[in-house]
C-alpha cells in the first residue's frame, strides 16, 4: 500500500513500554491529517511497520524486551527510508552516538520533552520522509523513462528523429483517415464499412506513421480532436466528433506506447513520467495547416494523448456576436455568463422545441484547455445519462471556431437562487440533497467525477426536483485528464474535498465530500469552513475538525449528524461507500422528518 493508496495525512508509530507516555505522546502529534498507532511491543511494532505504510517511528531507547537503538537498527535493515526520533530518561553517551552515527535517527529527545521541541521534531522526520519518498519516485520515473525508450527503439529504431514543434503529415494512411473522418462528420452511412477499413490499416501500419496521421487529423479538421486512450489489453485511436467518441483502431501496448512517444517528441514533451504535459505542434497535411497542442500522460496503464487545433489567426475573426441561427437552432436572448461561457434560450427549429445554448466565451476562444473542457462537458454530461442530470442535447462550433453545447432548457432556479431567499426546512434540504446524490450516482455508474458540486450547478423546482448542470469540470475516470493545467485544481474551494486540495486521483468520493458541505450548508444557512482567504479555507478542509452540524429549525437527529459528518471525512475511506447509498440514507432520514410547511 503507498501514502496515496491510503488517502490523506501521514502515520505515525509510537514504541514504549510504558502506556501512559504513549498515549501522552499521542495527544501531543495527533492532528486530523496525521494517523497515530501505538505498541508497548518492539515486536509488534516490526510487524506494523510491515503491513501498514508507516511515515515516522517515535521509539524509547530502553525498553525490556528490545532496545530503541535495536529497534532501529531492524528497521534500517527492512525500511531504511523511514525517519525516527529516539527518547530517552537516561541519557548516555551511546544515546548520543546512536543519533549521531545513524543516518535514520532525526533527533535525540530526552524526557520529558518540551512539546514545542517535540512538534519541530515530527515536522522535520516528517518531511525527511516526503524528500526520500519524491527521491524515490523521481528514479522510478527515470528508470521507467529509460525502459520506455529503450521498449521503443526495439519497436521502431528511428521513431524519435523529428523536429519537435514541426510536422509535415503526409502518406497514404493519414489520406485514408481524413476520408473517414469527413464522413463521420457528414453522417455518412457508409462511414462504418470504411472505419473497419482503416481500422485494417492502422493495425497493419508502423508507429511513426500512425502517430503522422493522427497529428493530421485535427490539421485537417479543426473541430474534430484526436486520441490514443489507454484500455486493459492496449490502446484505442479513436476521433472526438461533436462530442462523440469513434474508434479508428486498437494497438498492443508497445505500439501504442511508441505512438503516443513520437507525439510528445514531436510536440517537444519528455517521454514518459505520470503528470500531465502539454506541448504546441505546427503541423502541414494535405494543403491544410494549424497549430495543435497536445497532451500527453504515461501511467501504468499506457500512454493517454489528446491532440486538438488551436483557433487562432485567421479561423477566428475579430466578430464577438452570435449568431441569429446556429445550425438547426435560432437564438433568442441571453440568459446567463459564467466564467467560461454564455447561455442563451433557443429553439430547435424543426422540433420547436425550446433548447439552451451555451457557447464558449470569445477570450477562451484560443485556448485548447477552455475549448478541451467544453468537450469534456458535451461527452460526460451525454455518457451519464439520468432524469436528475441536465441533458446535453447537440454539440458544435461556430464558424469562429468557438464550440457550443446544446442542452436541454431547465426552467427551474439554482440552489443558489433558493438558498439565498432562505435556509429550506430539513426536510427539503434532505430530499434536495437526495436528488444530487441520485444524479451523482448515475455520474459514478458510468465512471465520471463531477468535481464541482455546488448550489450554483444544481436547478431545483418547487417540487423540489433537481437536475444536476455543469460538467465542464468532470473527469472520466478512465482517462488521463490531459486538459489539465500543469498544478491547476479545478473546483470551488468552500466544497472541495481534502484529496482534490492535494491534486491527489480523484473518485466519486470526492464528489461525496462536496454534497457533504452542500447538506450541511443548507441544513445550518453556512458553508463548513469560512476563511479569511482562500489559503486558511484550503488549510481547514485539510486540517480543521469537521464542524458538527446544527439547524435554526431545532435539533436535528442524531443519524443526520453522522451522515453529513462521515461524508465530509477527511480520509475518502471513512465517508459512505457511494451516491447511492447516500441517497438511500437520505431517503431513508426524510421519511422521518415532519414535511415542508
Amino acid at each position: 500500500m503507498t501514502p496515496d493508496d491510503r488517502g490523506m495525512g501521514s502515520t505515525i508509530l509510537i514504541v514504549d513500554d510504558e502506556i501512559v507516555v504513549t498515549r501522552a505522546l499521542a495527544r501531543v502529534v495527533a492532528s486530523p491529517d496525521r494517523r497515530v498507532i501505538t505498541s508497548q511491543d518492539p515486536y509488534d511494532a516490526l510487524e506494523v511497520v510491515a503491513r501498514e505504510v508507516v511515515d515516522l517511528v517515535i521509539t524509547d531507547k530502553d525498553m525490556p524486551r528490545m532496545s530503541g537503538p535495536t529497534l532501529i537498527d531492524a528497521l534500517k535493515a527492512s525500511h531504511p527510508d523511514i525517519p525516527c526520533v529516539l527518547l530517552t530518561g537516561a541519557p548516555d553517551l551511546q544515546s548520543a552516538l546512536v543519533a549521531i552515527n545513524t543516518e535514520q535517527v532525526v533527533r535525540y529527545l530526552t524526557k520529558p520533552f518540551d512539546t514545542v521541541e517535540l512538534l519541530t521534531t515530527v515536522e522535520a522526520g516528517l518531511a525527511r520522509r516526503a524528500a526520500n519518498q519524491a527521491a524515490r519516485a523521481a528514479k522510478r520515473t527515470e528508470e521507467a523513462r529509460a525502459r520506455l525508450l529503450r521498449d521503443v527503439a526495439a519497436i521502431e529504431p528511428t521513431l524519435l528523429d523529428v523536429t519537435p514543434g514541426t510536422l509535415e503529415a503526409a502518406g497514404p494512411l493519414g489520406e485514408r483517415i481524413d476520408d473517414v473522418v469527413r464522413q463521420l462528420a457528414g453522417d455518412d452511412p457508409a462511414a462504418a464499412t470504411a472505419v473497419r477499413g482503416v481500422q485494417a490499416a492502422i493495425a497493419q501500419a508502423p508507429p511513426s506513421q500512425i502517430a503522422d496521421a493522427v497529428a493530421g487529423i485535427p490539421a485537417r479538421r479543426g473541430t474534430v480532436g484526436a486520441l490514443l486512450v489507454p484500455r486493459a489489453d492496449g490502446s484505442t485511436i479513436a476521433v472526438d466528433i461533436r462530442g462523440k467518441l469513434v474508434e479508428l483502431g486498437a494497438l498492443p501496448r508497445g505500439h501504442a506506447d511508441a505512438v503516443a512517444a513520437r507525439l510528445a517528441a514531436m510536440a517537444g514533451l519528455p517521454i514518459g513520467g505520470a503528470s500531465e504535459q502539454l506541448g504546441r505542434l505546427s503541423v502541414t497535411s494535405g494543403g491544410a495547416s494549424g497549430e495543435l497542442v497536445v497532451g500527453y500522460r504515461h501511467t501504468a496503464s499506457g500512454s493517454a494523448v489528446e491532440v486538438r487545433r488551436v483557433i487562432v489567426g485567421a479561423d477566428a475573426p475579430d466578430r464577438e456576436g452570435v449568431p441569429a441561427t446556429i445550425d438547426r437552432y435560432e437564438v433568442l436572448e441571453k440568459l446567463g455568463e459564467g466564467g467560461m461561457g454564455v447561455v442563451y434560450r433557443g429553439l430547435h427549429r424543426g422540433l420547436d422545441r425550446p433548447v439552451a445554448i451555451k457557447i464558449l466565451h470569445g477570450v477562451h476562444r484560443a485556448d485548447p484547455i477552455a475549448a478541451g473542457r467544453f468537450l469534456r462537458e458535451a461527452r460526460t454530461a451525454s455518457r451519464a445519462r439520468h432524469p436528475r442530470i441536465v441533458e446535453v442535447l447537440d454539440f458544435g462550433h461556430l464558424l469562429d471556431g468557438r464550440p457550443y453545447l446544446v442542452m436541454e432548457l431547465v426552467g427551474a432556479p439554482t440552489l443558489l437562487q433558493r438558498i439565498r431567499t432562505g435556509t429550506p426546512e430539513p426536510v427539503a434540504a434532505l430530499r434536495i440533497a437526495q436528488g444530487i446524490a441520485e444524479g451523482l450516482a448515475a455520474a459514478h455508474a458510468v465512471g465520471v467525477v463531477h468535481r464541482d458540486v455546488k448550489p450554483s450547478n444544481v436547478f431545483v423546482d418547487d417540487a423540489l426536483a433537481v437536475k444536476l448542470a455543469d460538467f465542464g469540470t468532470a473527469k472520466l475516470m478512465s482517462d488521463g485528464d490531459v486538459l489539465t493545467r500543469d498544478g491547476m485544481i479545478v473546483g470551488t474551494p468552500s466544497y472541495m474535498s481534502p484529496e482534490h486540495i492535494m491534486g491527489h486521483d480523484l473518485d466519486g468520493r470526492t464528489d461525496l465530500y462536496a454534497l457533504g458541505c452542500l447538506l450541511f450548508q443548507l441544513l445550518s444557512g453556512n458553508v463548513p469552513y469560512r476563511g479569511g482567504d482562500l489559503r486558511a479555507l484550503l488549510a481547514m478542509h485539510l486540517n480543521a475538525e469537521v464542524p458538527t452540524v446544527t439547524s435554526p429549525a431545532g435539533p436535528l437527529p442524531a443519524p443526520l449528524v453522522s451522515l453529513v459528518r462521515s461524508m465530509m471525512a477527511k480520509d475518502a475511506g471513512h465517508r459512505p461507500a457511494s451516491a447511492a447509498e447516500v441517497a438511500i440514507a437520505l431517503r431513508d432520514l426524510a421519511a422521518t422528518l415532519p414535511s415542508p410547511r
